[in-house]
């Protein structure tokens, strides 16, 4: 509200966790010409940046207030394809953002995968970033750690996934993330949660590894 006050004339864009759970509710009591991005966003707010009209609505997982105040809502077609997904181009985000350096003195979040098959009762990931696990290149994810390092000296790295070590599948994938760490000779302070269903001694031995 504060921002259609101040931007009469912006289409705003809400959206996150509570968003994507809460969706129908809050746009109802959002200001008109707001989108309300639920799940993954990458259609949807690019579609956002390349601007879109009533001959051509946004993409995506969406509920949209128009500036009637008509609600519309788009449902989940497919989620996106993380395998797709490259390493951060963060030269990009510096030299469009010069204050970037400014906030890496914490701890950075790097994702791996998305989505949880299990069904905690505390817990919404899988409503969220839905029930089937999503895995990014490792490769790609090395190489993204590899530059925060590297280049711009981050010492400290969270895995953001629900869990970073979960199921057997998802254990493969993080050793070959590790591997993948290894052969860049990357080594930085990582965490992120773990289940220790499937952690054997040699994964074990790659995590202090790396």
């Amino acid at each position: 509200e504060l921002a259609r006050r101040l931007l009469p004339d912006a289409r705003l864009v809400v959206g996150g966790t509570a968003v994507s759970i809460f969706g129908k509710t809050i746009v109802r009591k959002s200001p008109t010409d707001t989108v309300v991005v639920i799940g993954d966003g990458e259609k949807a707010l690019l579609s956002v940046v390349d601007g879109f009209n009533g001959c051509n609505p946004p993409a995506g997982h969406y509920w949209y207030k128009d500036a009637a105040g008509t609600i519309i809502h788009r449902p989940a077609d497919e989620n996106f394809d993380l395998a797709r997904l490259t390493a951060v181009d963060f030269p990009y985000i510096e030299s469009i953002f010069p204050g970037f350096r400014e906030y890496l003195d914490g701890t950075i979040g790097v994702h791996t995968k998305r989505g949880c098959p299990f069904m905690c009762h505390f817990c919404l990931y899988n409503k969220i970033e839905g029930d089937r696990q999503r895995y990014r290149d490792a490769a790609e994810v090395a190489k993204e750690v590899e530059v925060l390092s590297k280049v711009y000296g981050v010492k400290h790295i969270w895995f953001t996934d629900a869990q970073f070590c979960s199921t057997r599948r998802s254990t493969q994938h993080v050793e070959a993330i590790l591997d993948e760490m290894i052969a860049r000779q990357v080594k930085v302070r990582w965490t992120g949660y773990l289940r220790l269903n499937h952690l054997t001694h040699d994964i074990a031995a790659k995590m202090l590894a790396t």
